[in-house]
């Protein structure tokens, strides 16, 4: 692989379309992917002063190889650069365990899940396009993990060591052993918990002084841009309903429901009308296809829809 192809991938000086296309050549090619991943390895974790030798970094190289193509589950760190790698063109989505000497970090694909077990037999179920972070032992007074996305956790408990999720945006919550769903993606207006079973503490802005504790079928919602935190009474169950493959809603504005559909089906949505950005849907999708719930939409609410490639156009009817 030439110098020039490996400083203008990782450059930042390459436009988007050109590094598609150079990325496309090299995944052709395994041997120019190795000499990329060890040119990455180096910049970020000064490869070259590690005990990895090189044959030991070939042989799980190797092993990467022969899982392309299916859904790779672990990734050891002397072979983490080639993840990264994949991962930060998103040219990939499949669901990845990377661990480094602290952390286990576990990514889901768009329309995936994932089981997870955490150090002290906690149980979490991981939602599409979510990534959670958590240390390989829990050795502090407390079990902390970073969520961004949503997960349903069943929290083994221990009233000596609480669970502490926190998320991107400052909040988070505080259990000793319960039943809760966390969702928190990026782009989504609000972040919410919504609790099965037991209790939670919903600490907001890291101020521990004052959570707001949550009822079995509670829900606090936070809105990033009000900052402001809103507890209710909801169908916990229905809060869940994604671990068997359905989305229920229930007075949802579109937008959010379209943000739901893009990462289960892995379509993109434009709404061109804009009165259907204050439309508040209510219906249950269950275990249909993308083609099956434009359907159902368009039946039981005002919008038309068409479907070009991978791209679902919405207006008003």
């Amino acid at each position: 692989m030439q110098k020039k192809e490996i400083k203008d991938l990782l450059g930042d000086k390459m436009d988007s379309e050109g590094r598609k296309q150079l990325v496309k050549q090299v995944l052709n090619d395994p041997e120019r992917i190795k000499e990329l991943a060890i040119e990455k390895a180096k910049q970020v974790s000064k490869f070259e002063n590690s005990m990895v030798s090189e044959p030991e970094l070939d042989s799980q190289f190797k092993k990467v190889l022969r899982r392309i193509g299916r859904k790779p589950r672990i990734k050891y760190a002397s072979v983490a650069a080639v993840v990264v790698l994949f991962l930060s063109f998103g040219l990939y989505y499949f669901n990845t365990l990377s661990i480094n000497s602290q952390l286990v970090q576990v990514t889901t694909a768009i329309g995936g899940k994932e089981q997870v077990v955490l150090p002290d037999g906690t149980k979490v179920l991981l939602n599409a396009n979510s990534e959670i972070q958590y240390p390989k032992v829990f050795k502090d007074d407390i079990r902390e993990v970073t969520l961004i996305g949503e997960a349903l956790f069943e929290v083994v408990r221990n009233e000596h060591k609480p669970l502490v999720v926190k998320t991107y945006n400052g909040l988070a919550v505080r259990v000793l052993g319960t039943v809760f769903n966390v969702k928190s993606y990026p782009d989504d207006k609000e972040v919410q918990t919504t609790l099965v079973s037991g209790k939670v503490e919903v600490i907001k802005d890291n101020n521990s002084k004052a959570p707001i504790v949550l009822k079995p079928f509670q829900q606090a919602a936070y809105n990033k841009k009000d900052k402001k935190l809103i507890v209710d009474t909801v169908n916990a169950l229905d809060a869940i309903s994604w671990k068997d493959n359905k989305l229920i809603f229930n007075e949802t504005p579109l937008e959010q429901v379209v943000q739901d559909l893009q990462r289960k089906y892995n379509v993109t949505f434009k709404i061109i009308s804009k009165e259907l950005l204050d439309y508040k849907y209510s219906g249950t999708f269950d275990n249909l296809t993308i083609k099956e719930c434009m359907r159902l939409l368009k039946v039981s609410s005002p919008i038309d829809y068409t479907i070009t490639n991978n791209i679902i156009t919405l207006k008003q009817e």
